[in-house]
């Protein structure tokens, strides 16, 4: 990727407004020492392919959106925009996920995951070279992400093996400013995130993390525009020191989906579905299955939330209940959904088994984490 780099040493003008690039050729930006962005415009063969992609990737998440319930925190009504996540298993092993996620966005697997699939081999491909070819400006930087690069992208460990899918129904929806920094994508400093934009054209922006006293001058602010096939690669320390967001655009009246591949990293968490032992072997000892039993979690007191206990071998034994009618009455419609289903599906491979399937699936994961007692950040970047 043959791109110019910019040393990001200069302030905003003097109304604070971001400095742009309008999207249309490679560029890397050193944003500080530890920090690197590059963005290449065009990740598949042509524009037509990211068409297509766009088109059969959008029509799979209509047809979820339309076939499976919606999540419990699902908010896609209030700010224009669905979420979905990779799930099952891929090439090199099985997809994990922010166990958050369960609760707000759908599962994306087997057959619903066939352009995401295709889309990570090329946004991993497209990331270890990127890494590997860094120009000498950001050779600081550079070094480091080679060295992770290598480690990754061996053939029994893929650089990326989660993915959270936006899909933005119109320039309405917008995602404010952020860094991707939980403890799941392990030190905010070696952070790498893949994402891929499709469908309508939309502004990127970027800012250094506030500090108290700072005016916006100060923040550096920058603004690219994504361009429909494109991938962003975020990198180095950027999560540690940089915000991102995905301002409205009021004149954006088409969709846009983005995908955001990350690697989760550590020991399983409340909600993931465990590894085969075959696949579980390969991968680091840190990332095994933890199959000692876990300290119980301390119950509660007179007044407070009931404890309920984890059946799983290997999870944390009991967790707190929160909003348990709620969660009832969804876990109650499933069930009742796949109850009314089942009578009529007499073959496999048919459309009602495939929405059987969904719903079965969705119980399953929302049965491990309707519990779910995390943060209430903003699920994904752009």
């Amino acid at each position: 990727m043959n791109c110019s780099t910019i040393m990001l040493r200069t302030t905003c003008s003097e109304v604070g407004e971001p400095v742009c690039h309008d999207g249309l050729e490679p560029l890397t930006l050193r944003l500080d020492e530890d920090s690197v962005m590059c963005y290449l415009p065009q990740l598949l063969e042509s524009p037509s392919s990211a068409t297509s992609c766009y088109t059969a990737l959008a029509e799979t998440l209509q047809r979820l959106l339309a076939t499976v319930p919606a999540p419990p925190k699902d908010s896609s009504s209030e700010n224009d925009r669905a979420q979905f996540y990779g799930s099952g298993s891929f090439g090199k092993g099985d997809f994990r996920f922010n166990p958050r996620w369960c609760l707000a966005g759908r599962a994306l697997e087997d057959e619903n995951s066939k352009e995401v699939l295709y889309l990570k081999e090329r946004v991993e491909e497209e990331t270890l070279r990127t890494l590997q070819g860094l120009p000498d400006e950001c050779r600081e930087v550079a070094h480091g992400l080679s060295e992770q690069a290598e480690s990754l992208g061996s053939e029994l460990e893929p650089f990326f093996n989660s993915v959270l899918v936006n899909f933005y129904l119109d320039g309405r929806a917008q995602i404010k400013w952020h860094a991707d920094d939980e403890n799941c994508y392990g030190p905010a400093e070696r952070i790498v995130i893949g994402s891929v934009s499709l469908g309508a054209p939309r502004p990127f922006e970027l800012r250094r993390t506030p500090r108290k006293g700072d005016g916006r001058n100060a923040q550096e602010r920058r603004r690219i525009w994504l361009q429909p096939g494109s991938l962003l690669i975020m990198a180095g320390a950027m999560q540690a020191k940089w915000q991102h967001s995905l301002p409205a655009d009021p004149t954006c009246s088409t969709p846009r989906i983005n995908l955001t591949f990350r690697r989760i990293v550590g020991p399983r968490r409340r909600g993931e579905p465990e590894p085969s032992p075959a696949d579980d072997q390969q991968r680091p000892k840190g990332e095994r299955k933890q199959t000692a039993e876990r300290a119980p979690a301390p119950t509660c007191g007179a007044g407070e939330e009931r404890v309920v206990p984890q059946k799983e071998a290997g999870r944390v034994t009991t967790q707190p209940v929160a909003n348990r009618f709620a969660a009832a009455e969804v876990a109650r419609r499933l069930q009742d959904e796949i109850a009314s289903l089942k009578p009529m599906v007499v073959e496999p491979n048919t459309p009602l088994a495939d929405e059987l399937t969904l719903r079965e699936t969705l119980l399953r994961q929302f049965s491990l984490v309707w519990a779910e007692d995390g943060q209430d950040h903003e699920a994904g970047s752009k």
